[in-house]
């Protein structure tokens, strides 16, 4: 197995004996500086990797000559960023350096109550403040606008982001009100969490890599004393297990390659869907699509940790039957078969006692409490459980059938089941008793989905988004119910019994407060909140946050917790914080449980972080609770919301720095520019071979009428953008086809998101900037169907100069003077109602837009096409040392 990257790249690794140790302890926006745009969103580049030239970059420009222009040069290059880059001390109080946002947040939490704050609800007749500003900086348009007067609020379909980060860094830089979403925290805490327990996994896999070894290197000296058939499926079980984390096959070490050889190869290519094998002396039904690698696990480090997903989902997922209860489990077929296996209790009984004989009994502790730290509880046997059990029932020699018989009144009644990770027929309840090496996790939202289908809703295979939104606790998802529940009439009784399980109590580890956190988002406000809360459009838009939070649970989770299946700045004039401060107290508290986490493996970089995240949330819940309170935000709260996300990109001179609160969320800084979009399945649906999955597409801005806390104003911040995806068993979908996927139901869209105007026929080519004296002129080549006109924005993202656009439907020359010696940094095109934004090109290299294409850019053929119309458009051709910047 290849050498895994450690936590944020750095030297330290987290050695064994530091692990073991530990776990046996236990059982928008302040850019004051003012720096360049992010790069134009089209352009293969890094989102912060553009910066102003300098006089070096344009004399090198001017002294290439004509040559220069010669072929197309690369796009810049991806800098590495590291956590160090960030401001200890403020050059004055509104920079967003670590001591400035330290005296904010404390300055927020110590503050005393203020007097409530007068208001009255929007009376639709006069224009709430700020939104000529946000007309101006968004050309919204007429459905757009519509929609904030029916609802209070409204997302924008078109106004699509390349992140939340960079969405509160453009808001920064526009000067508008801020509104902090709680899809925003949410997303922070996701990729944050993500990265912490990826750097966590690249060591346990190393200490798995040691123990399946150990326990293959014993295993010939203690094959001996097991009955023949017992020890050569122990071989099989740990010659599978060792070639998958090894990433190639290892031969068996009694002759079993016949029968381990496929199962590896089956599990490699995760391809095929359920199948059945003989296994253990039985048929029974493996799902092998679960074998592929997704989420964090496809990615991180060059994927280095999918051979350790590989093997932990066979150590996890392919089960030892010790009691048969109604059915043994994974049998074949749509019939219960109670028949016990007694070589197959056998064989998890020898494995229990090999891992004792090779001395990893402390590896194995280790790597169950991680699990049980990050993702929760198991419902199988467990390990140490086996070693034990056997103990009770005076086990010493291991024999067929005696030593399962003794087993199976050893377990009596205990090891009850509650959800169901692995095919079974109809009718097997109640589910038998298993054991594995790992054993998946069982999460309340498992347990609660194993009854909403059949056979305890008879003939329903797959649940859909409407049974997450109810189970975590939001009436408005029986609108998308009321189909299956004039359908399947126990279907209502079966979720009203799964929410009060979800409600009762929070579920352990990291993942139990985090899944709490995403249910308390169903839970109204109680206090002042604006008017817009209360419509049916926000409790929509609400049900989408909870399905993104549950999506990217289920993401994080895809390997540890078992899926259920069925049967068969300163500047900021104002800001807003979502009121929901028992989501942010939740969050602490995932915070919290990450933190001991953290502390139990001996990482001082996470527990920094976990302690980060705690601070943060902190300051949220007390302003958010100001907010219900009727008070108006204090200067220094403004203060601490202002400072969300400061950017200085890299340049010549600089490595840049990255600073704010919203940073602090995020262990480094690439993590808080990953891709947004994922995909997480969360059910399988045995009969019809259909996976169930939550995915989200990049965030979109949100337009929101606050009028409590002071007069009717609208605020902006970004939103996220779940949907649903029903998918084949036989093949899984991965975060890099979530951009390729066409089946996209998110239905709950319909009452507060504005769609996008249709694209007009239009193409846009920058063609370089003339200059005369000190006067400046954009120019470009521009073909539209319809008349249109070009914007240049300043810094603040202002209008600073514009020029109609002829109706052509071939290239035409459009000139933009710049006026005096402001320096134009976006570039933006209206069309009717159609927009498109880019950064200008002295800003972010070549300006380049298809409407037809979408966000998509062909480098070549834009330089190509640049090149064109520049000989055939300016005469004469313009000196190619005035063509700006590439």
């Amino acid at each position: 197995m290849a050498r895994i990257p450690s936590f944020l790249g750095r030297p330290r690794r987290f050695r064994r004996n530091t692990l073991a140790a530990a776990f046996a302890l236990s059982a928008g926006l302040a850019l004051s500086a003012c720096p360049a745009p992010p790069g134009q969103v089209e352009a293969p580049t890094h989102p912060l990797a553009t910066a102003a030239p300098t006089a070096s970059t344009v004399a090198a420009v001017a002294d290439a000559g004509s040559d220069a222009a010669a072929s197309p040069p690369a796009p810049p290059a991806i800098p590495d960023f590291a956590f160090s880059s960030r401001k200890k001390v403020g050059a004055n109080a509104c920079e967003a350096a670590e001591d400035t946002l330290a005296r904010a947040a404390k300055e927020v939490l110590a503050q005393t109550a203020s007097p409530r704050v007068a208001s009255h609800p929007w009376n639709r007749q006069q224009a709430p403040e700020h939104l000529k500003r946000l007309r101006e900086r968004y050309a919204l348009t007429a459905a757009e606008l519509a929609l904030l007067n029916k609802n209070g609020f409204v997302v924008a379909d078109r106004l699509e982001q390349p992140g939340f980060t960079r969405a509160f860094h453009d808001i920064h830089q526009s000067q508008l009100p801020v509104y902090v979403s709680a899809d925003a925290i949410f997303h922070a805490v996701f990729r944050g969490h993500e990265r912490i327990v990826a750097s966590v996994e690249t060591d346990l896999a190393e200490r798995l890599q040691h123990t399946l070894g150990k326990m293959r290197a014993a295993l010939p000296g203690a094959a001996s004393a097991l009955p023949r058939e017992v020890a050569e499926d122990l071989d099989v079980y740990l010659t599978v297990a060792q070639s998958l984390i090894d990433d190639e096959y290892r031969p068996s070490q009694l002759g079993q390659d016949a029968v381990a050889k496929p199962l590896v190869g089956d599990a490699q290519s995760a391809s095929g869907g359920m199948k059945q094998v003989t296994l253990f002396g039985r048929p029974r039904i493996i799902d092998f699509s679960q074998f592929a690698p997704r989420s964090y696990y496809a990615s991180y480090a060059d994927g280095a940790l999918k051979p350790y997903f590989r093997a932990a989902m066979w150590l996890s997922r392919l089960e030892f039957n010790l009691v048969s209860r109604a059915s043994r489990s994974s049998q074949p077929g749509f019939t219960p078969n109670p028949a016990e296996t007694p070589r197959e209790a056998v064989v998890a009984m020898a494995l229990a006692q090999l891992a004792k004989q090779a001395g990893v009994m402390d590896d194995v502790k280790l790597l169950d409490d991680a699990w049980l730290a990050v993702a929760g509880k198991r419902e199988d046997v467990s390990v140490q459980q086996l070693l034990a059990l056997q103990q009770k029932a005076r086990v010493t020699k291991l024999t067929i059938p005696d030593s399962a018989d003794a087993l199976r009144k050893a377990i009596g009644s205990d090891f009850q089941r509650t959800g169901r990770v692995h095919y079974m027929p109809q009718g097997s309840w109640p589910l038998p008793t298993i054991a594995t090496f790992l054993g998946p996790r069982i999460l309340p939202d498992t347990v609660a989905l194993t009854h909403v289908v059949h056979a305890d809703v008879d003939s329903r295979d797959t649940p859909h988004f409407g049974d997450i939104g109810f189970l975590l606790g939001h009436e408005r998802a029986n609108r998308y119910l009321q189909r299956d529940f004039a359908h399947f009439t126990t279907l209502k009784a079966k979720l009203e019994q799964g929410r009060s399980t979800l409600s009762q109590e929070v579920a352990p580890g990291m993942f139990g407060a985090w899944l709490e956190a995403a249910r308390r988002l169903s839970i109204e406000p109680t206090g002042q909140v604006a008017s817009f809360t209360k419509t049916d459009a926000f409790r929509d838009a609400r049900l989408a946050s909870a399905i993104a939070a549950y999506g990217q649970l289920r993401h994080g989770a895809v390997l540890m917790a078992g899926e259920p299946y069925s049967e068969g700045g300163c500047e900021i004039p104002d800001g807003y914080v979502d009121p929901v401060p028992d989501v942010y107290a939740m969050l602490r508290e995932y915070a919290k449980r990450g933190r001991d986490f953290a502390t139990r493996v001996g990482n001082t970089d996470a527990v920094q972080h976990f302690d980060r995240v705690s601070g943060v949330m902190s300051v949220l819940q007390r302003i958010a609770e100001h907010e219900l309170a009727g008070q108006a935000l204090s200067d220094a709260e403004k203060r601490w919301l202002a400072m969300i996300v400061e950017i200085t990109p890299p340049s010549s001179d600089s490595p840049g720095s990255y600073d704010g609160w919203y940073f602090d969320l995020f262990p480094d800084i690439d993590s808080a520019f990953e891709q947004e979009a994922f995909v997480a399945d969360w059910f399988t649906g045995a009969n019809t071979g259909a996976v169930m999955s939550v995915a989200a597409r990049p965030p979109r801005l949100g337009l929101f009428v606050v009028d409590v806390n002071g007069p009717p104003r609208v605020f902006v911040g970004p939103m996220a953008s779940p949907f649903e995806h029903r998918g084949s068993v036989r093949r899984r979908l991965t975060d890099a086809d979530v951009a390729k996927v066409k089946q996209r139901n998110a239905p709950w869209e319909a009452s507060y998101v504005a769609k996008a105007p249709h694209a007009p026929a239009l193409q846009v080519v920058s063609l370089g900037v003339e200059t005369n004296g000190d006067r400046a002129v954009q120019a470009l080549g521009i073909a539209s169907s319809k008349e249109g006109v070009i914007e240049l924005l300043n810094h603040h993202r202002e209008v600073m100069a514009s020029a109609r656009i002829p109706a052509h439907g071939t290239f035409s020359l459009v000139k933009v003077a710049i006026p005096g010696d402001e320096t134009p940094e976006r570039v933006r095109v209206r069309v009717g109602d159609y927009s498109w934004e880019g950064g200008s090109e002295i800003y972010a290299g070549i300006v380049f837009h298809d409407s037809k294409q979408g966000n998509v850019m062909d480098y070549e053929r834009a330089w190509k096409l640049k090149e064109s119309l520049t000989q055939r458009l300016l005469n004469p051709p313009m000196p190619s040392a005035h063509r700006g910047s590439m």
